[in-house]
């Protein structure tokens, strides 16, 4: 019995187990898709875009050249002093800042081009009253109509050059700077010669018309290439 229980033992032990070793799961990582995407580029400037700089190029050139000859006008010209002088500036620059204002606080405005256009017909008459001007009234006024106009460009301006030039918001805010600067530039060439030509008096006469062809320029721009209307600070214009 002995033996025969020692070999049913021995050949029991022989045979294969029925338990199973089981493996650890293999943990695949997880596979990640890099989608190559191209950079968008921004959006083409407004087609209107060259003419309108050309319109601030020649606002830049009558505005420089108006602020530099209005004390020779004044003392010069119309026998004042400049005590008169000062006063004339400083009574522009004052009316300037809560023209700008103005400008925020309005809920509903015409759009941008239509502020433009008539931001420079306000410097057509600042510069024809100018020229015609024999006393201190009239000077009084034109500076007024001054600072209109400066409140609508200088204001108004950059976000005009910022809507027609979409996404390029630094490229768009120098190329404003700079065609004052132009202006500039293109004012002392001009006139020095034509004060030295004609006098005083007729540089103001050739601000009217530097402002009018600005003025022209503009509306052929928006006539042939389309109007701009963009919002002032978030608010809707229309």
């Amino acid at each position: 019995g002995s033996l025969v229980g020692s070999l049913l033992m021995r050949r029991h032990s022989e045979r294969p187990s029925g338990s199973q070793t089981i493996q650890p799961p293999t943990i695949q990582p997880p596979t990640i898709q890099v989608e190559q995407t191209l950079p968008v580029p921004p959006p083409r400037p407004a087609r209107a875009l060259p003419w309108v700089v050309g319109a601030f190029v020649l606002y830049g050139m009558s505005l420089v050249m108006g602020m530099n000859f209005l004390p020779l006008l004044v003392t010069k010209t119309l026998g004042g002093d400049t005590a008169q002088v000062g006063f004339l500036v400083s009574f522009c620059a004052f009316l300037e800042i809560p023209m700008m204002l103005a400008l925020v606080t309005l809920r509903r405005l015409p759009s941008l081009s239509t502020l433009i256009k008539l931001a420079l017909a306000l410097f057509v008459v600042q510069f024809a009253l100018t020229a015609l001007a024999q006393g201190m009234a009239p000077l009084i006024l034109s500076q007024v109509l001054r600072a209109a106009g400066i409140a609508v460009m200088a204001g108004l301006g950059m976000t005009y050059f910022q809507k027609l030039m979409p996404g390029r918001f630094t490229a768009a805010t120098t190329l404003f700077a700079n065609t004052t600067s132009v202006g500039g530039v293109l004012s002392g060439v001009v006139s020095g010669a034509w004060a030295q030509a004609f006098g005083y008096r007729s540089v103001f006469v050739l601000c009217a018309v530097l402002g009018l062809l600005a003025w022209g320029v503009m509306e052929f721009a928006l006539r042939r290439r389309g109007d701009v209307a963009a919002p002032v600070l978030g608010a809707e214009l229309e």
